[in-house]
């Protein structure tokens, strides 16, 4: 797909094109690579294997270079398991492409103690990753290690869909009837934007099928992303969109983005001019009158903005006020009012789905944890 027929002005032509992606703010990505906090004097590497010696990819990180006063040592998971850190001591915890931790990672950094835990994402910058507070430390110490082998099994499930999802074209088909995507089977390729594509859950399934996508996420999956033939990825945010082109998309995805949107109306309005008359959107976000955050306040996974949370009512305020008619709205998964992620844990990973779907619609509305809705831009 060109870039220059959905994006208003012309493409600048200081933009990093790098393999099948375009980085939307390489000066931004380059700033980022002196982000390791001053406080750090000491940095552990894990490395892949106790006694393997300096890894590799240290000669390709350029900003460790410019602290003399950082000293690096490699160690061991093993290792680092049975250590604490002091306040001037850190981590080094390469995250996968997602931007995630490892389970094995998880552990080591909830053993930090007192010292801080850098990750190190694919785009070369870096994120601090510490527990909240010292009692969500505890429970997430004391709860990790039992659920440590769902955990696992999550981890093979999800590497065994996201197989599927980037290979076989029929998942493409199903994704279409599950979502009630108004997409005509046969016809020329329409043109597609995946708002906060992570690496490509989404988008692949479009692509697959034949049509023209355009994805655009804050996070770079590169080795995910070069795997989708047909789309287009774009390092980017929400305030990007205003650069394309009026009714340039005949639909467009956002799913779980409006919860991260400091203005997710205005983000509705924009989506609403690059839409083509007649266009779709399928957004998807947390409810916010579950059980576990309407008797606690708290979010129902770590580092989520609860107060992105949203009712029924509210979702339908916010599309029709972007003007939005509503095609449909539903809900799925539920939520326990007691250790809701232990409970994702059984029934989202050990059950099976189709038992999952088949038992879901028992489940009140009030114990559903997401509500997705379809709305059409009119003619």
């Amino acid at each position: 797909m060109k870039l220059e027929t959905v994006w208003d002005p012309a493409i600048p032509s200081d933009w990093r094109r790098v393999n099948g992606w375009i980085d939307l703010h390489p000066k931004a990505a380059a700033a980022n690579e002196t982000g390791l906090p001053p406080t750090v004097r000491h940095l552990y590497w894990v490395a892949p294997r106790p006694g393997a010696g300096e890894p590799a990819p240290w000669n390709g990180w350029p900003e460790l270079n410019r602290r003399p006063d950082l000293r690096i040592t490699a160690t061991g998971p093993l290792q680092a398991l049975r250590r604490k850190l002091t306040p001037g001591e850190g981590w080094l915890l390469p995250c996968g492409d997602d931007g995630r931790l490892s389970p094995l990672q998880k552990l080591i950094a909830l053993r930090a103690g007192r010292g801080i835990v850098v990750k190190h994402h694919p785009v070369q910058t870096w994120a601090p990753w510490q527990p909240a507070d010292r009692r969500a430390r505890w429970i997430r110490q004391l709860a990790t290690l039992p659920l440590l082998p769902f955990e696992w099994i999550r981890l093979i499930r999800d590497r065994w869909l996201k197989q599927r999802i980037l290979t076989r074209a029929d998942w493409g088909s199903a994704f279409c009837r599950r979502y009630r995507l108004p997409i005509p089977s046969k016809g020329s390729p329409q043109h597609f934007l995946d708002l906060g594509c992570g690496w490509g859950r989404y988008s692949a399934p479009l692509a697959l099928l034949g049509h023209e996508v355009v994805g655009i996420d804050p996070r770079i999956a590169e080795a995910d992303w070069n795997r989708i033939p047909g789309a287009l990825f774009l390092r980017g945010s929400a305030e990007d969109l205003n650069r394309f082109r009026p009714e340039s998309f005949d639909g467009v995805l956002a799913m779980g983005v409006l919860l991260y949107l400091p203005d997710p109306a205005g983000t509705l309005k924009t989506i609403r001019r690059i839409l083509k008359p007649g266009g779709w959107l399928l957004t998807q976000t947390a409810n916010r009158d579950n059980p576990w955050t309407r008797r606690t306040g708290r979010p129902l996974w770590p580092g989520e903005p609860v107060q992105g949370y949203v009712s029924r009512e509210g979702l339908e305020r916010l599309m029709t006020e972007a003007g939005f008619d509503i095609r449909t709205i539903w809900s799925h998964g539920w939520v326990s009012p007691r250790l809701p992620r232990a409970a994702a844990w059984i029934t989202e990973v050990l059950l099976p789905q189709r038992l999952f779907r088949l038992l879901e619609p028992a489940v009140p509305e009030r114990f559903r944890k997401q509500w997705v809705v379809l709305g059409v831009k009119p003619r």
